[in-house]
This record gives structure tokens, C-alpha cells and sequence, in this order.
């Protein structure tokens, strides 16, 4: 990652703690009772070293703070059991080059392996994300965990204009609701064409070796696809990709998609943009 180290801002100093364990995406800090911010990046420091880390959630167990998901930004500590003193730091990226793309939805654009759908994305083709949230590799985006289609309405009411909206959403949607969620999605795709972009991408639900789970995003699926024949919008339908070798493209729960599916899905968003 392409860190602007010039532009590193201290947020907080956060005392002292030591380090009990640490891994290529764990940490474990005891001694220490702050509140961690998954927005922000933490500094490690001793008298002779920094590392730098940022990660997806934390816990809290016996006095401890259990940092998951973590991404190194730089080299891992070698030494545990020391005392090191921790930093909460703004660290922006570059600035870089190319179109700007909002990623906008739910736990399918954020949760898991979805963390590397953006960094793919930008290692395939360059684009200039925007969002008020930022990921693990911090970079914004506009997807929240448990949004759905009536929560996305109100969202987009403040999301930045972007040369290419791209959308999925829907594993969190009331199958009792569907007219809503069509009335929804309508309005949310003719709210997005009128910020005038080059494109908006509405990606599908996956498929599933679950059955009910299967079955719901079919139903999901099909709103999109009746939709897609009078809105002006490109569709990307991982559900019929993703079928071609679902053991490959979605994890062993069956349910969730695989590291190996959200960068075939980054090559198929690239097509789109490029």
C-alpha cells in the first residue's frame, strides 16, 4: 500500500501496553484499556522501532485487546512480552489517479474477504475511491454492515458524486417486503443517474450450496433483473458467474464468498469501468 507518511497525524497517544502475541492478522495487547477505532491506524512504537497496523474488529477478554483481521502496513514486531507504547495515527493514503468509484451496500462490501474486492479493484485498474468509511487498507467506501435498501435511501442522500456508483446489497432484506425492496432500489438507482455519473454497477446476490439461502437470493436476483430491463444501469450477475465453479467462488459455510470470488469479481467490475 502507497502510504503518504508526510501527512501522518497523531489522534492520540494511548500510553503504554505490552504486546502478547502477534501474527500476520492478530494482535493481542494486554494493559491497556482504550477504546479502539477500526477508522483509524495504530503505531506500536519502542525506542528503536515502529509498526503500523490497522484491522477489522477488536475484543475484549481479561484485561486484553484482541485486534482481528489485522494488515500490516509495515513489518511485524519480532519482540512480545515488551512494553511498547501505542499511538491511535491518521495515515492517508496517496493521493492517486484515475476515475472515482463509490462502493456502496451491505456486509457483501465490507465483511470477510470483501476487504480485498477494493484493493483488488485499484491493483487492476486505477481508480480514486470515495466514502465517509474506510477499510482495512483504508480505503473509503460507503458500504455498512447491516444496510438494506430502505437504509441505503436515506445514505445516498449524502454520498459525493463519483464517476462510477458500484452497488450490492440485499442479504439483509425482509423477503416479506419485496415490492419495497423494488420500490427502493428503483429510487436508489434513479437518485444515483441523477449525479450524472459515467456508470452505476448493481452487482447480484451469489449463489449458495445452502438451499434457503439459494432460494432468497434468486428472489433478490430477480428484482434486479426485472429492473435492469428499464433503468439505466449495467449489471454484473455473480450469481450465473459464481455458478460455473461455486466451490471455488464462495466459502466452505456456503454461504459467503471466497477470496478467490471477490477478485473474480473485481476483474469483472474492471471490465465495466475501463
Amino acid at each position: 500500500m502507497n502510504f503518504d507518511w508526510d501527512k501522518e497525524k497523531p489522534i492520540k497517544d494511548l500510553g503504554t501496553a505490552i504486546l502478547d502475541s502477534v501474527s500476520y492478522n492478530y494482535v493481542e495487547i494486554r494493559n491497556n484499556n482504550f477504546k479502539p477505532n477500526p477508522q483509524n491506524t495504530y503505531k506500536l512504537s519502542t525506542k528503536t522501532d515502529s509498526y503500523y497496523f490497522r484491522y477489522v474488529y477488536h475484543l475484549f477478554k481479561n484485561a486484553t485487546i484482541r485486534f482481528k483481521g489485522v494488515e500490516w502496513i509495515t513489518d511485524l514486531p519480532e519482540s512480545t512480552d515488551i512494553e511498547y507504547n501505542i499511538e491511535e495515527v491518521f495515515l492517508p493514503l496517496k493521493d492517486g489517479t484515475g476515475p472515482s468509484v463509490v462502493t456502496l451496500g451491505d456486509r457483501l462490501l465490507i465483511e470477510n474477504e470483501a476487504k480485498y474486492y477494493r484493493k483488488d479493484l485499484r491493483n487492476l485498474f486505477p481508480v480514486i475511491y470515495k466514502g465517509e468509511y474506510s477499510d482495512v487498507f483504508d480505503f473509503p467506501n460507503e458500504a455498512i454492515k447491516t444496510n438494506t435498501s430502505t437504509s441505503i435511501l436515506e445514505q445516498i442522500k449524502n454520498i459525493p458524486k463519483a464517476d462510477y456508483y458500484v452497488l450490492m446489497y440485499g442479504s439483509n432484506e425482509n423477503l416479506d417486503s419485496l415490492e419495497t425492496f423494488k420500490k427502493n432500489t428503483k429510487e436508489i438507482l434513479e437518485t444515483l443517474q441523477a449525479k450524472r455519473p459515467q456508470k452505476t454497477i448493481l452487482i447480484t446476490l451469489p449463489p449458495s450450496n445452502d438451499t434457503i439461502v439459494n432460494q432468497r437470493n434468486k428472489q433478490i436476483n430477480n428484482v434486479f433483473l426485472e429492473l435492469s430491463k428499464t433503468n439505466e444501469f449495467e449489471l454484473i450477475d455473480t450469481f450465473q458467474i459464481f455458478s460455473e465453479n461455486i466451490d471455488k467462488y464462495i466459502r466452505k459455510d456456503g454461504i459467503n464468498i471466497s477470496r478467490d470470488g471477490y477478485y473474480k469479481l473485481a476483474k469483472e467490475t474492471a471490465k465495466h469501468i475501463k
